[in-house]
């Protein structure tokens, strides 16, 4: 008889995920650094080009948001200069 063989698929960021799942649960407070990283333009307005922070810590705010509660003070936003922001972001006055 056989062996049953499970397959595991190693997804190249599955590891870093889960590194990250395990240090986000010992958190009380994140500070986000928004910093204009990324330059990108709208193919409608290839000359108009906005600065924009890295696509993971747009992820890494979301999750945080979520899991930190958006409303509770928790998740701190950093940012200088001229930055997009992600829609729904409205930075303390």
């Amino acid at each position: 008889a056989g062996a049953a063989h499970s397959a595991q698929i190693a997804l190249p960021w599955a590891h870093n995920i889960e590194k990250f799942e395990d240090v986000a649960e010992t958190v009380d407070v994140v500070f986000v650094l928004l910093t204009p990283d990324d330059n990108i333009a709208s193919p409608r307005a290839p000359n108009e080009s906005k600065r924009r922070a890295r696509q993971n810590v747009i992820f890494e705010l979301g999750y945080f948001y979520a899991k930190l509660q958006r409303s509770g003070g928790r998740v701190i936003l950093l940012y200088r200069g001229h930055i997009e922001l992600p829609s729904g972001i409205s930075p303390a006055q």
